[in-house]
């Protein structure tokens, strides 16, 4: 009797360690889901102006950040309209962007976030 008891214990003990052990990986899974915080600037023609600090997984793209933080549209990886904002190929205007500072030489598709980047965008004519 007292192997069938000690028996049942073991096995009750063991289920609850292996419970506890499961709830502990999901949660530490859950709280290692690196984010990244960056700033995004829009100035249509140098006078409108919204500045916002973002967070999104470590990973994301730009292009990806700007359709779900800012309801952009884009063609080919290259963004078309921000906030309602659009391009005008016929006045030859477009949604240029710099990275920290640097123009950047691809489109927002190929740009990966970074912790503190700064992301600004302009609307404006190309030089």
């Amino acid at each position: 009797m007292k192997k069938i008891l000690t028996g049942i214990v073991v096995t009750l003990l063991f289920t609850t360690g292996c419970a506890s052990q499961n709830n502990q990986t999901k949660e530490t899974s859950t709280s290692q889901t690196e984010m990244v915080k960056v700033e995004v600037t829009l100035t249509k023609e140098g006078s409108d102006t919204v500045e916002k600090q973002v967070e999104a997984k470590k990973g994301t793209n730009l292009l990806d950040l700007m359709t779900t933080q800012f309801k952009a549209k884009a063609d080919n990886g290259f963004i078309t309209e921000i906030n309602g904002w659009a391009q005008d190929e016929a006045a030859g205007k477009y949604w240029l962007f710099k990275v920290n500072g640097t123009d950047s030489q691809v489109g927002a598709k190929e740009v990966k976030l970074k912790n503190g980047d700064q992301y600004d965008f302009r609307l404006e004519a190309m030089q």
